[in-house]
């Protein structure tokens, strides 16, 4: 035969788990967080026996059908199996594992309502389920069993959900959750109880661990706390089954089973001398009869179901035989032949129990037998089914021959322990067990190990007669067992054994096998022992200190929470946690009043290859001694002032906790910056208390707090002990800025600026006018002049600095960029020039015209030209640099016309000065007293008609503001041809008295205008080197020079030289002869205009 393990089915749908729980989809309410001043404990209850899980039992409810744990004394201590650590490997599957939530509300203003969600994990990605249920969460009230909340605690709890989104925890899909509302006074604490209920399949759970959750949001983020439940140890609940068949004939047919009582055992803490460490059990082998029909095949299944859980459940089968009725040549199908249901039976704790015998007549010709069997486990705390129905499906290898007639039997019973450090004896057989014998020469009480062969029992031989078709019981042999550990072993294993029935006739039947023994689970913990000592120094006054040391594993869960109560009898107390398990652990003082020392210490409980009992025990040592007196916390301040050497005799005041009304109060007097004076009071150097403080100062006028770093602080004792709070104080002394205004002239008006010092503003200034800016923070400022032009330019822009020249001045953008230092005064003036024009009044033949005449007007930037009418005009109001060179002509003057040009000089609008005509250049220099030059023809040099139109220029700069004022009156002369009035050629023209008239001759003071005086002056015989002489070579040399010989600087040198030596004697006319002369100078400029005159000077 072949025996398949027990299957699962799969997880239902959601829809048919939320019906059978019982569970709504409804959503749930708004959501409040809990406030600040909640703390909050989740807790579960630790399942390893030591201690039990109730009073004197490791099973539950409780007497009042609570599934809570014990907690016999207080909330938490070393007495409770409840912890927020790890909850043992003594939970199986179809548990109620007790948790709860424990809510301490500290002083809030009222009573609080808020929201928590409890979760656990429900579902992996395969299906797989691990709780299922959040059970009866409740307030327990008193005078009920674990009544620790205050008569306030009010609790509403919302439907049971499930969240599929897998934002929970990283590998679980599913998570059910209950949304809990509750309610409590200031300075209360609740306590909410529930269990979470191990679904069938959770010994499946992918992981290492299964588990619980509290979250302070609805999204599963905020406030998380987690308490695991190992998988790995979980034990399964399930079915297990046996099957025969025999064909039809004369006798009976033989049927063996068998069970174990309990099939799980707890062997305790092998740590413990105070405990056997042993359990006793009973293995019990029945076997029975049946009678054989004629025909038919009797086909007999054995079921058993397995409660592993701390608590009662019922169990109810279905067993389905399945065959091939008419055989495997007759083409018919497999097809369910019986199907049985059992009666709903109690399962204890963990018990495994023979729940149906189904007997059935197969046809004669059946093949193909098999079996299968689904059970139902029922929650008898909710009357609920579960909804995964473990199976069992048996498919029989062979149907045996029928009996000839009467047969007898044997029966064998094999078993053998695993486990590290387990051994197991039989003490015994029950009264009215069958006679037989034990192999090898087993003895009873005496101990075997997994080591030691199997032992096997064989009865003597059986036989009976049975005509009852349900069957007739025909022998047992119940082993009565002890099962035992070793000192210090932690292990789990099992008791196994397996019984088979031998008939005379060769069929066999049995009840369990090598491959699938029936099992008793063996478990056994080594549990320590931790010693935590406290001492403390004698106490005197106060004379009773209270004290709280802190367990936690190597998971950071919390193990015991010890209290200390000292007086002045007792100062050295320890406290020992019992019974936890194997790791390291890790104590601190969470609070000793203000005792010092090595608070937080290490022991390692870890076992070594191999323990004994000496490793079963462990101690933490903590010594406290008073805290030498704390170092007192002062607060400093430090003046810094800009500029340096000002930090005297500013006040500064310290408020916080004890400082009085008016603060304390410090004038400095540390002379330089980074030098800290401590606040002071009537008894020295002012100690601090915790708290906030700040310090102020009291800042002078003309001055600007610009930082401040450290002047608010908070005092946290401990932590600062020994320190000083350092505040420091930077201020900078204001400045003054002046913005004068300055024109060329005077009496400018209306220049606007605008300026980044006051706001953005801007100002006016006329000249001679200041902006004065007072109280000016130090730092980086803009003033910029708008632009005057055209009517004046900014010529000149100074800033003056009393501290350090740090200020930027720009003519070009007009601009200041201030760097104002601390106590400085910044003074910039602009000085603005106002631009000139030229003004021409044109006159024809001494009267204002419509004669059309044209102007020029050149200099630096100025090309320009103006046309009459009308006569009088300025260029269009262009504006004239002061004191550049400008030319101001009249061109195209046709033959015919005489310009004479006059000048206003004066500013008076009345001409007063004439200009006359340099014809002897093509440029003629400034007069910087009378601002212009004499007229001069540009084309001067050139060879040119007397016929030709006449160009000529005036050359002449403007002051500032001034307005030059031109008059120019073209005079129109006879149009005859010229005469000559000298009859001798003069590089080839003959001097006319149209030349005489065009143009100026002066031989010193000497006017020569008519033809007559030409003629005297160039033919009348003198001395040589004369006065007369001299005048005629100048003459004579003027003549060759506008009739168009080349000239050169030596001969313009001769000439002037020539004729400044005539005005200097007073030359006026022929004849005159000056009373003091040089013939050598005159005999020499004789020579040079001579020497021009013949070409030879000039090539």
């Amino acid at each position: 035969m072949k025996l398949h393990a027990f299957e699962r089915i799969k997880r239902h749908a959601l829809w048919g788990i939320a019906f059978s729980l019982g569970i709504s989809a409804l959503p749930v309410q708004a959501f409040e967080q809990p406030p600040m001043t909640v703390q909050f404990t989740l807790e579960g209850c630790r399942n390893d026996g030591n201690p039990t899980l109730i009073d004197g039992s490791n099973t539950l409810p409780n007497a009042e059908d609570n599934f809570t744990c014990q907690d016999p004394n207080d909330l938490g201590g070393n007495d409770t199996p409840y912890t927020s650590g790890n909850l043992g490997k003594g939970w199986n599957e179809l548990d109620l594992v007790p948790h709860r939530l424990i809510a301490t509300n500290g002083d809030s203003d009222e009573a609080v309502t808020y929201n928590v969600i409890i979760a656990a994990d429900n579902a992996d990605s395969d299906d797989v389920m691990g709780y299922d249920q959040i059970f009866n969460v409740q307030i327990i009230r008193s005078p009920e069993i674990n009544a620790f909340s205050d008569d306030s605690c009010e609790l509403m709890v919302g439907d049971q959900q499930i969240d599929s989104s897998g934002t929970v925890t990283g590998g679980i899909d599913d998570v059910i959750y209950r949304q809990l509302t509750i309610t409590q006074d200031p300075n209360t604490t609740c306590v909410i109880d529930w269990a979470n209920r191990l679904a069938i399949g959770a010994s499946d759970f992918s992981g290492s661990s299964l588990q619980a959750y509290m979250f302070e949001s609805e999204d599963f983020q905020t406030g998380k706390r987690t308490v695991p439940i190992p998988v790995r140890e979980i034990l399964a609940a399930g079915v297990r089954k046996d099957m025969t068949a025999t064909e039809g004939g004369d006798g009976v047919v033989w049927n063996v089973t068998k069970q174990a009582t309990p099939a799980t055992v707890d062997l305790g803490n092998t740590c413990d001398q105070d405990e056997s460490n042993s359990e006793n059990v009973s293995i019990r082998v029945e076997w029975q009869a049946f009678p054989v029909p004629g025909e038919g095949v009797l086909v007999i299944t054995n079921i058993f179901a397995f409660n592993p859980s701390s608590r009662e459940v019922s169990v109810s089968v279905m067993d389905t035989i399945f065959g091939d009725a008419d055989g495997p040549d007759n083409g018919s199908n497999i097809t369910p032949l019986d199907t049985v249901t059992s009666p709903t039976e109690i399962l204890n704790p963990g018990q495994e129990k023979l729940v149906l015998t189904h007997t059935f007549n197969a046809p004669t010709d059946v093949s193909d037998l098999s079996d299968t069997a689904v059970a139902t486990f029922i929650d008898t705390a909710t009357g609920i089914e579960f909804p995964e129905k473990p199976e069992v499906t048996f498919e029989l290898d062979n149907i045996q021959p029928g009996p000839s007639g009467f047969t007898t039997a044997f029966v064998s019973d094999t078993e053998r322990i695993t486990g590290q450090g387990l051994t197991y004896k039989v003490t015994s057989l029950t009264n009215g067990s069958a006679d037989g014998s034990f192999s090898n020469g087993y003895t009873l009480n005496t101990s075997l190990s997994p080591t030691d062969p199997d032992l096997v029992w064989t009865s003597v031989m059986q036989e009976t007669e049975c005509s009852n078709s349900l069957g007739c019981d025909v022998g047992f042999a119940e082993f009565n067992k002890t099962i035992e550990a070793a000192p210090v072993t932690s292990t789990t294993g099992s008791l196994a054994d397996w019984a088979l029935l031998t008939a005379s006739d060769g069929s066999m039947s049995m009840s369990g096998t090598e491959q699938s023994p029936v099992q008793i689970i063996v478990t056994s913990s080594a549990l320590i022992d931790l010693d935590v000592r406290l001492a403390v120094p004698a106490l005197t006054e106060p004379d009773t200190l209270q004290c709280t040391v802190e367990v936690k594993d190597s998971s950071d869960g919390i193990v015991a929470t010890l209290t200390y109560d000292f007086d002045n009898t007792v100062n050295d107390i320890t406290q020992t946690i019992d019974d936890i398990a194997p790791d390291n652990y890790t104590g601190e003082v969470t609070s000793c009043g203000n005792l010092v020392g090595d608070t937080i210490k290490m022991v390692d409980l870890t076992f070594p290859e191999e323990p004994t009992l000496a490793n079963c025990s462990g101690d933490l040592e903590f010594v406290l001694v008073a805290p030498e007196p704390p170092a007192p916390v002062y607060a400093a301040v430090d003046k810094i002032t800009m500029p340096y050497g000002e930090e005297n005799g500013w006040t500064m005041t310290l408020t916080g906790p004890n400082t009085g009304p008016n603060g304390i109060v410090l004038v400095t007097s540390d002379s330089e910056p980074g030098a800290y004076e401590l606040f002071e009071d009537q008894n020295g150097p002012f100690e601090l208390v915790e708290g906030y403080y700040t310090v102020t100062e009291t800042v002078r006028e003309g001055w600007v707090q610009t930082a401040s770093t450290g002047c608010e602080f908070r005092v946290n004792l401990p932590e600062d002990e020994g320190s000083v709070k350092r505040c420091s104080f930077t201020n900078k002394k204001l400045g003054k800025i002046i913005i004068h205004k300055l024109t060329k002239p005077k009496y400018g008006t209306g220049f606007s600026f605008t300026q980044n010092i006051e706001g953005d503003y801007e100002f006016l200034l006329d000249h001679g006018q200041s902006k004065v800016f007072e109280g000016v923070v130090p730092g980086n400022y803009r003033v910029t002049e708008n632009d005057p032009a055209p009517d004046f330019n900014l010529v000149d822009l100074v800033c003056t600095e009393s501290k350090m020249a740090n200020t930027q001045t720009n003519t070009m953008t007009r601009q200041a960029d201030i760097v104002l230092d601390p106590g400085e005064v910044v003074e910039c003036t602009y000085t603005n020039r106002e631009n000139g024009m030229v003004l021409v009044k044109k006159l024809t033949n001494g009267y204002a015209t419509n004669d059309e005449w044209k102007f020029t007007l050149t200099g630096p930037g100025v090309n320009t030209f103006a046309l009459t009418p009308p006569h009088l005009f300025d260029f269009d109001g262009i504006k004239l640099t002061p004191y550049e060179k400008y030319t101001l002509c009249e061109v195209d003057m046709p033959y015919g016309w005489q310009s004479f040009w006059m000048v206003d000089i004066n500013g008076d609008n009345q001409f007063d000065e004439r200009l006359r005509l340099e014809n002897s250049n093509n440029d003629s220099p400034i007069n910087y007293y009378l601002q212009v030059s004499e007229l001069f023809n540009p084309d001067y040099g050139n060879i040119q008609s007397i016929y030709d139109d006449l160009t000529l220029c005036v050359n002449f700069i403007v002051k500032p503001g001034q307005t030059l004022f031109f008059q120019v009156d073209n005079r129109q002369v006879k149009k005859t041809e010229p005469v000559a009035c000298y009859d001798k050629p003069i590089y080839g023209n003959y001097l006319s008295n149209d030349d005489l008239q065009a143009n100026t001759y002066m031989l010193g003071d000497y006017h020569v205008d008519t033809c007559e005086e030409a003629k005297e002056v160039l033919d009348k015989p003198s001395s040589y080197a004369s006065a007369d002489h001299l005048a005629s070579r100048l003459f004579s040399a003027k003549l060759h020079e506008q009739y168009g010989l080349n000239s050169c600087q030596q001969a313009q040198t001769a000439m002037y030289e020539t004729q400044s030596m005539l005005e200097n004697s007073g030359y006026s006319g022929y004849g005159y002869q000056p009373r003091t002369w040089s013939n050598w100078q005159a005999s020499n400029l004789i020579r040079d205009l001579d020497t021009y005159i013949a070409g030879f000077m000039c090539r």
